[in-house]
């Protein structure tokens, strides 16, 4: 598996943002009205330690959902239905 490693302060910042779109992305997905900067930090935490590297496939099936504003439930049963045939 290939992990992509942290080349520095510019990496790190970029992953976070990434990480607060993402947090955004779902939050609006299933809430309405805006997000807590506490919720987001936290998710970023929760994410970054949980998570301290993640793999190319991850990151560009995140970016894809992210950027193109994909139906979070269906992603979400094409990710269960993948890990249960694995």
């Amino acid at each position: 598996m290939t992990r992509l490693s942290n080349t520095g302060p510019t990496d790190t910042l970029l992953k976070i943002i990434r990480l607060q779109m993402g947090a955004r992305y779902f939050h609006q997905a299933f809430f309405k009205g805006e997000l807590d900067q506490e919720v987001i930090d936290r998710y970023v935490a929760a994410n970054r330690h949980c998570f301290p590297e993640i793999d190319a496939r991850s990151k560009r099936l995140t970016d894809l959902v992210v950027s193109e504003r994909l139906d979070v439930e269906a992603v979400e049963f094409v990710c269960y239905d993948a890990r249960l045939t694995m």
